[in-house]
């Protein structure tokens, strides 16, 4: 939750205007910021190929699926699709 606002914070620090100067650069912070997008896109590739192993919640907000789910559900309800052998 810290680290988008220290996205923005980075990004003020190493890019600004200024009245006498006009747009401003400071390469130090813009290496920094560089740094943190390099992070972040390492973290969302990461993420990206993961394959979660955990069960998942059924179509993902297809009202009728979850609607078929809930009126076919026995005593046990799953969150995969389970087979009759499996009783």
């Amino acid at each position: 939750m810290l680290y988008k606002p220290v996205l923005h914070w980075m990004y003020g620090l190493g890019i600004y205007l200024d009245s006498y100067y006009g747009l401003v650069m400071i390469l130090a912070q813009l290496v920094y910021l560089c740094f943190l997008w390099i992070l972040t896109a390492i973290f969302t590739w990461l993420v990206w190929r993961y394959k979660f192993h955990a069960p998942s919640p059924t179509a993902y907000g297809h009202l009728q699926t979850k609607v078929d789910v809930v009126d076919n559900r026995t005593m046990n309800m799953h969150w995969v699709y389970v087979s009759k052998q499996c009783y």
